[in-house]
């Protein structure tokens, strides 16, 4: 089973286009998620070797430069230098495709009972004190996340039980939809939301109820209203609906990281709560409170990139962020 899985993700990833570098990768693993057959071959595996050797055709990716990928987000990421230098960030990126590839093995797991189980087991869970503490005051909770890993590592641990999360979900995602991926094996613990007014209602209210909602604060969706932040040093957008939902509630909003560790053939995965976002100090019906909010946001996902980069699947979007906050700035002002 591993060579008829190796021979026909080296086959698939061989015939990548380099038309494409920004999706045709993505597009692909969605792809490999959608199809039973290799699914079906995948799930013969156990889960530690499935993920090893997704992990190797990771690096092949990388290495080879396949569709393009490699070139594509080096260039995405070249102004980093201040950040991490050349070699630092080459490394980094490479372990990214590696991390990437090897995410499918956890999107697997999270459809068996038993390989979820195991799963679970491999997880340490840091910072809940943060959670309990907002539990205490009875406030909710806006679990903030650029999505590290397969969020189900934290919402299905057991130091999460019995607390409800709610989280908004593109459910008219269309098949290349990358982010769909993230969505196997949640529904059943988070009551997924559609994005419209009507979440927005939904998510005051669960708030307002000491609830929880997880936010992908990271990803802008087309129909969202969207707030100007920062990331690396430059203006990007973020949901504005999110950043006023955390301001009007007062609900704790607290930064979360899913990790798995490096490297990826010893195990073990990271859930890491980090302390609440400081908003107390703004009055919500204060016109700059939500600009002045949203940057806070921004420095927040930038610190759980920075914490766990190779694990963010986003480097290949960075210009492009970049370069929509700049067009919404002149559409704003023209």
């Amino acid at each position: 089973m591993n060579d008829d899985l190796h021979a026909r993700c080296r086959r698939d990833l061989d015939d990548l286009p380099n038309s494409d570098p920004a999706n045709g990768l993505n597009c692909l693993l969605v792809d490999w998620l959608a199809d039973p057959e290799w699914v079906e071959t995948a799930r013969q595996i156990p889960p530690c070797d499935r993920r090893q050797l997704l992990a190797e055709l990771g690096a092949s990716l990388f290495d080879r430069d396949l569709g393009g990928y490699a070139a594509h987000v080096r260039d995405c990421t070249q102004t980093l230098d201040y950040v991490w230098p050349a070699a630092d960030r080459e490394e980094l990126l490479r372990r990214h495709c590696q991390f990437l590839l090897a995410g499918l093995s956890d999107n697997l797991s999270y459809l068996d009972p038993a390989e979820t189980q195991m799963a679970l087991d491999e997880v340490e869970v840091h910072g809940v004190d943060y959670l309990r503490e907002a539990q205490r005051a009875g406030r909710g909770v806006l679990f903030l996340s650029v999505h590290q890993s397969h969020p189900a590592f934290g919402f299905k641990h057991r130091q999460f039980a019995g607390l409800p999360i709610s989280g908004v979900a593109n459910l008219q995602h269309s098949p290349s939809d990358s982010l769909s991926m993230l969505l196997l094996g949640v529904s059943d613990r988070v009551r997924l939301l559609p994005i419209s007014s009507a979440a927005v209602r939904q998510m005051l209210a669960c708030l307002r109820g000491g609830e929880s909602v997880a936010i992908y604060a990271d990803y802008l969706y087309p129909q969202s209203g969207a707030a100007t932040s920062c990331l690396f040093g430059r203006s990007v957008t973020i949901s504005s609906s999110a950043v006023a939902i955390a301001v009007r509630t007062g609900a704790a909003v607290i930064p979360v990281a899913v990790a798995r560790r490096w490297p990826i053939d010893a195990g073990g995965v990271d859930v890491r709560l980090f302390a609440p976002l400081s908003l107390a100090d703004l009055e919500p019906r204060h016109d700059a409170t939500l600009p002045r909010a949203a940057i806070r946001f921004g420095v927040a996902i930038e610190g759980l990139i920075r914490c766990y980069p190779a694990q963010w699947r986003l480097w290949g979007t960075l210009e492009n962020r970049w370069a929509e906050a700049r067009e919404r700035k002149v559409a704003l002002l023209s």
